[in-house]
């Protein structure tokens, strides 16, 4: 229709206010996780793809790597752990930005990933988890047949 009433959508860089309130119920009231509670609600981690894995990197320093559990199930991967912060005796805090707490962080994959071939490592901070594409769920190349 020519004449249909639509919606002014300006061209900005601008979140819509409906969208920053539901972001903020979300991360501040329902469950607030301890890495964007301590990266101060930005995701420190990377998702890169080969032609045969994924790959995340997830920032965890100060981390036992005996306290995180990581779970692969199709497209989901979910990593658990404990940050457990030192106490210092007879002391006040002046500033308190570390939380010794429980988290879980939760990250989608574009494609089923094979759960029992995933391979993790942690050095300096950074926990690298490698996860071979499931064979069933990479694109498969189709030959045309034609007719003589």
């Amino acid at each position: 229709m020519a004449n249909a009433p639509t919606r002014y959508e300006p061209a900005s860089s601008f979140p819509r206010l409906p969208d920053v309130i539901d972001q903020l119920f979300r991360e501040s009231v329902i469950a607030p996780n301890y890495v964007n509670r301590y990266f101060n609600g930005t995701q420190r981690a990377n998702l890169l793809e080969t032609n045969e894995t994924y790959v995340v990197q997830l920032a965890v320093s100060g981390i036992d790597t005996d306290k995180l559990n990581i779970e692969i199930v199709g497209q989901q991967l979910v990593i658990k752990g404990l940050c457990t912060v030192p106490e210092v005796v007879d002391a006040t805090y002046l500033m308190h930005g570390l939380f010794a707490d429980e988290f879980t962080d939760t990250l989608e994959l574009p494609m089923e990933v094979d759960g029992e071939k995933a391979t993790a490592s942690y050095h300096r901070g950074i926990l690298t988890i490698t996860m071979p594409k499931a064979e069933h769920a990479k694109p498969k190349t189709v030959k045309i047949q034609t007719a003589h």
